[in-house]
């Protein structure tokens, strides 16, 4: 595509995210556009014009810039300018890694479309940041409404469930907050260096029996378990009976699944916020252990994903239905004999 095609396009879904932003972000999302087509085409065109002209304004106004004051001198507005595309992609990364975990669609091509479309209102905003007494204003309000864009259009590029849409929005929001803090501390703070140790010792402090040793390996982690269950098949079998040892195995993995789940919810009890970055950033790899727990204790003990949610399912749909054929009547007595146990964990 020539400079001209790519002016062109730019303008047109500046123009429908502006004017008409749901068949707008439809239309984009039926394209299936390649990440990397949507980054070259769209993302880098729209913040090198941002920051070029919000740089030129600031500079006529005398003005700050909405990415900071060190980004009215030239060398921190460029690695301001490259920040924002790479928090971008990382961005993306984020919404589209815990669209997997909440029943979403994983797609990093959509997520970037979503990210990039959803933060053309903010980008506009930081154009006319500079502007004094009410460009700080029309910036921030520009930034909401790209909040407000994002979460509308997570169902449409990631097909994250309704039930589960709030749930994924914070999680995945408050993760880009935390990673957002930390890179600012590290670029833009002179003692970034004690900040960061001191940020990772105390996340690993407050870990949990070393299981959740900082941000980073509980990212790590949780990616391993999640790509590992995301592997994982299994063929039910032909009559669609449970045997007594895969609801044994069931009713032990929900248990511990409880166990940890309060264990880590303890953990902040009565803590009205966190003290240090540290807890911050440990408290977000604790959230997501807390989304991931089942998973992660089935997949721990070395069992199978999805033979687990194959039997999840037939002993909900034995105590539901119990005697609508032999297969159900059968499992339905299985889900009798441990009836205590499944349903405490309810």
């Amino acid at each position: 595509m020539d400079l001209k095609a790519i002016v062109e396009s730019v303008i047109k879904w500046v123009r429908g995210i502006l004017l008409d932003p749901n068949p707008t972000a439809a239309e984009y999302r039926a394209n299936n556009t390649p990440w990397k087509t949507t980054l070259i085409e769209l993302t880098i065109p729209l913040t090198v014009v941002s920051y070029v002209v919000a740089y030129i304004l600031a500079w006529f106004t005398g003005g700050a810039l909405a990415f900071g004051a060190m980004a009215s001198v030239p060398l921190w507005a460029i690695v301001a300018m490259a920040w924002s595309i790479a928090f971008l992609l990382l961005a993306a990364f984020v919404f589209d890694y815990f669209a997997g975990m909440f029943g979403g669609t994983r797609s990093y091509d959509q997520a970037v479309a979503l990210a990039t479309l959803a933060m053309i209102p903010s980008t506009l905003g930081s154009i006319v940041s500079p502007v004094p007494w009410i460009g700080w204003l029309l910036s921030l309000i520009a930034t909401i409404y790209g909040l407000v864009l994002l979460y509308r259009f997570v169902p449409v590029f990631l097909a994250v469930p309704e039930p589960s849409r709030v749930k994924h929005f914070v999680v995945a929001f408050v993760t880009c907050l935390v990673i957002n803090l930390v890179v600012a501390t590290v670029i833009g703070g002179a003692i970034a260096g004690s900040v960061m140790m001191s940020a990772y010792s105390d996340a690993a402090d407050s870990s949990d029996s070393g299981n959740t040793v900082g941000f980073g390996s509980g990212f790590e982690r949780q990616a391993e378990v999640m790509e590992g269950a995301q592997n994982d098949t299994y063929d039910p079998p032909a009559d669609g009976r449970l045997d007594e040892e895969q609801v044994q195995a069931f009713v032990s993995a929900m248990k511990k699944t409880a166990a940890l789940r309060e264990r880590l919810s303890k953990k902040y009890e009565g803590k009205e916020e966190p003290g240090s970055l540290g807890d911050l950033v440990g408290g977000v790899g604790d959230i997501m252990r807390l989304t991931s727990a089942e998973m992660e204790v089935v997949k721990g003990a070395g069992g199978n994903w999805a033979e687990h949610l194959w039997v999840k399912q037939a002993i909900e749909t034995a105590r539901v239905q119990q005697d609508i054929n032999d297969a159900v009547a059968h499992n339905y007595a299985l889900y009798l004999d441990y009836q205590g146990d499944i349903d405490a964990l309810d």
